[in-house]
């Protein structure tokens, strides 16, 4: 009875636009191995991961969806061993944060180079973003809005497919230049 009552709402709401179905974010076991991919196409790949790759999980601890975004990406890398990609060792590293400037100090003290930026509220997501973006870091999302706020890379459900969208003004404001391959297989936003 419940799932039957739970289909009637969700197709209420894509009746009255509430929720395109098109753009439904996709789930870690997507998205991760895309973002991971999409690292390997910046031409500067060599150099940002010298030391491994080290993914960023920016997350807030009082808002519900972003710790559910940051505990599914976590645990997709635990529950797939996910140390190593392409010969690189990976690294997660979770960082809570209230307020912009925590933000502004971690980035500063821990030399960040990609950042994956789970769901935010009560700050401005393109403020992340053009902070981001002014030190240079490489910024993913599963949330399809944030491509419109300056997150560079984010990975849309697109007719049951996923999609790889690139903000390339985003990009070249970090001074990030994927290979022509990534961009011809991508949705670029500019």
């Amino acid at each position: 009875m419940i799932y039957k009552f739970l289909t009637y709402i969700f197709l209420l709401c894509l009746l009255f636009n509430f929720i395109d179905a098109d753009d439904i974010a996709t789930a870690p076991d997507i998205h991760i191995p895309i973002f991971l991919k999409v690292i390997t196409f910046d031409k500067k790949y060599s150099e940002k991961t010298k030391d491994g790759i080290v993914l960023h999980l920016i997350y807030q601890k009082n808002n519900k969806s972003s710790l559910v975004i940051k505990n599914d990406v976590v645990n997709y890398f635990n529950e797939n061993n996910l140390t190593n990609f392409e010969g690189k060792n990976v690294f997660i590293k979770e960082f809570c944060f209230d307020n912009i400037k925590e933000i502004e100090k971690y980035i500063h003290s821990n030399n960040v180079q990609f950042a994956y930026l789970s769901s935010i509220k009560s700050i401005s997501v393109k403020e992340i973003n053009d902070l981001f973006i002014d030190n240079g870091i490489l910024s993913f999302s599963a949330s399809n809005a944030y491509s419109e706020e300056g997150t560079i890379v984010t990975c849309w459900n697109r007719g049951g497919k996923p999609l790889i969208v690139i903000n390339l003004k985003a990009a070249k404001r970090t001074n990030i230049e994927f290979s022509s391959q990534l961009l011809k297989i991508s949705k670029i936003l500019e």
